[in-house]
This record gives C-alpha cells, sequence and structure tokens, in this order.
C-alpha cells in the first residue's frame, strides 16, 4: 500500500472515530468542544483531497455527467433510502426524540429539503458534500477557474456564513464548509511545501497543535462580539485541527502502528448506520433507565463503531454465499 493511500485510510479513521465519539458524549464537556472544533471540517478537507487525488490534480479531466450520477449514487440515494428507513422507527419513538417527527407527507420531505430537520439528523453531511463537490467542479472545470481563486471565493463564502442563515437544502453549511474541500484540493496539489511549512513530519507538532485545540476549548478563551472575528477564529482552530490531524497520521504511518487497520475503508458504513444503536442505547440507558451518561457514552461509542463495522462484514458474507447483486445494495444502502 503506497504512503499516501494508507495515511488518507488512516485520516479517514480517526476522523470517523471523532464523529462516533462526538455523538457519544455529553454536549458542552471540553471533549465535546474539542471534536466539534474541527472533525467535520477534517472530512470535507478529506474529501478535497480524494476529488483532486482521483482526478490526478486536474478537474478537467472529470467527465461531468459521470460525476454528476456516481455522486448521486453514492450521497443521495442512501441519503434518501436509509433517512426513509429510520423515519417510521423515529415517530413510533417520538417521546423519546430530541426532534419529535410528524407521519405526514411535508414533514418527510422537509426532512429531505432542510437536512437539519432529517430523521438521522447526522445526515446532513451528504447533501452538503454532494452541492460542495458539484460547485468545485463546474467552478474549476466549467468555468476554468484555478485552485487559488476558489480559496478566495470560499473564503469569502465561510465569512459571509456568519451572517446567512439559511436552512433550505443547508445553503449556511454549504457556504461555510467549502473552504475546508478547497484546502484539502490544495494540500494534495502541494503537499511537500505544506508539510515542510508547518512541519507536519515533526512528531512534536502533533502534541504543539493539540494543545492549541485544548486551549480553545476553555470557556470565554479568545471570545469576541464581532461575528467575523469569531467566523476567524474557528477557521483558525478547524485549520489547525487538519493539521494536527494529518501530522498524527503521518506519525502513525512511519511507525507502521495498526491501530486503525480494521476501520480501513469502513468509515463510510460507520458514518451512515452507526445512528441506529447510538439512538438505541441512549434511549434505553440515558431515558428509560437514568443512567448516567459517562457510563452510557462508552457503550454508545463502542457499539456506534462496532455495529456498522459488523453489518458490512455480515453483508459482504452473505453477498458472497447468495449470489446478490452487490452492486444495486451499496447504491441503495452505501455500503
Amino acid at each position: 500500500m503506497k504512503i499516501m493511500d494508507k495515511m488518507i485510510l488512516i485520516l479517514q479513521s480517526f476522523g470517523i472515530l471523532l464523529v462516533v465519539l462526538g455523538h457519544s458524549i455529553k454536549e458542552g464537556t471540553v471533549l465535546h468542544t474539542y471534536i466539534y472544533s474541527f472533525h467535520m471540517p477534517l472530512f470535507f478537507f478529506i474529501s478535497g483531497y480524494l476529488l483532486d487525488l482521483s482526478s490526478k490534480s486536474n478537474i478537467n479531466f472529470i467527465k461531468f455527467k459521470y460525476f454528476l450520477i456516481k455522486k448521486i449514487q453514492r450521497l443521495l440515494i442512501p441519503y434518501f433510502v436509509i433517512s426513509s428507513i429510520a423515519y417510521i422507527p423515529k415517530y413510533i419513538l417520538n417521546k423519546f426524540a430530541v426532534r419529535p417527527v410528524e407521519m405526514n407527507l411535508k414533514s418527510y420531505i422537509c426532512g429531505f429539503l432542510y437536512p437539519w430537520d432529517n430523521s438521522i439528523i447526522f445526515f446532513w453531511f451528504l447533501p452538503t458534500l454532494f452541492f460542495i463537490m458539484l460547485f468545485t467542479v463546474i467552478f474549476l472545470k466549467e468555468l476554468s477557474k484555478k485552485v487559488k481563486n476558489l480559496l478566495i471565493i470560499s473564503l469569502l463564502f465561510y465569512i459571509v456564513s456568519g451572517y446567512i442563515k439559511i436552512k433550505f437544502l443547508n445553503i449556511e453549511g454549504i457556504l461555510k464548509y467549502t473552504v475546508f474541500f478547497s484546502v484539502g484540493i490544495f494540500y494534495n496539489q502541494n503537499k511537500e511545501k505544506i508539510d515542510n511549512f508547518f512541519k507536519l513530519d515533526k512528531s512534536k507538532y502533533i502534541i504543539i497543535y493539540n494543545i492549541i485545540l485544548f486551549i480553545n476549548c476553555i470557556k470565554y478563551f479568545f471570545q469576541w462580539d464581532f461575528i467575523i472575528f469569531q467566523e476567524l477564529k474557528s477557521l483558525f482552530i478547524s485549520l489547525i485541527g487538519i493539521l494536527f490531524s494529518i501530522s498524527l497520521a503521518k506519525y502513525i504511518c512511519k511507525n507502521n502502528i495498526q491501530i486503525f487497520k480494521i476501520l480501513y475503508r469502513k468509515s463510510y458504513t460507520i458514518y451512515l448506520y452507526s445512528w441506529f444503536p447510538q439512538v438505541l442505547i441512549r434511549i434505553i440507558g440515558i431515558q428509560i433507565l437514568r443512567i448516567e451518561w459517562y457510563y452510557i457514552s462508552p457503550i454508545s461509542f463502542i457499539f456506534g463503531v462496532l455495529f456498522p463495522v459488523f453489518l458490512n462484514v455480515i453483508i459482504d458474507y452473505a453477498i458472497s454465499k447468495k449470489n446478490m447483486p452487490k452492486h444495486y445494495l451499496s447504491i441503495l444502502f452505501g455500503l
């Protein structure tokens, strides 16, 4: 396996563990603040990196029609299918839900058009990434613009996102996260320069970047009244988190540490299916049995990771034994 291939697998694995852990712990804690300061920007960064890597740093190689169909299959179809599967169970368990749903067509459709109202709130990422990818390819390929221009535009988008609160299609999120996707593209095209400039191959910088992230978690640290300053601070911390993640991945790769190997190429499955065990554990453990969250969080985290992994393994085994159409199942369920 190539070094960069392994590094991106480590980044994906580390990122998805942060996502599941973030969904397992109580809001307002230092660890929750730490995770949420950079874990989703990291995923958009990885997505941008992979897009540029797959196109060999030339978006013009991408055939737009094929690209569009592929991303609809990869992102939007699982978004609709799995959200629909979750809709009825969520309605039945409405009294336990943080965001109850109504059993009518309007509520069902709005859950797709307003991703933060989706039956699985985690899924806001899917349409957001789809539209960011669409915008990026149109901007770089169809409009023949350069990556540096994309970075400038996306930075302006990020600043504006603090003032524009449009929930429809998560336009606010599209504006906010395009910059991290663009940074991922830029990093792939300038890896050596960026690695050298930020000392990403030096293990001590893992600690330095991590300290900055934890300092940010101290309440009222770097608090400003103006939205633009808040947004720029948030951008800075997110980028520090990405640098920390790259440094950590490089260290793990360099020392051949196998800690994430079981998760390689399973991060998307974990993302799609971790909601089901985590919600069930929260309902039973916290809301019914009234067990304190710090006892439930480790259980939620473990099952949030292992359930999707075992689901993936079981379905792969069933497909191989029953000669089932894997291609169609992978499109429908994101496996």
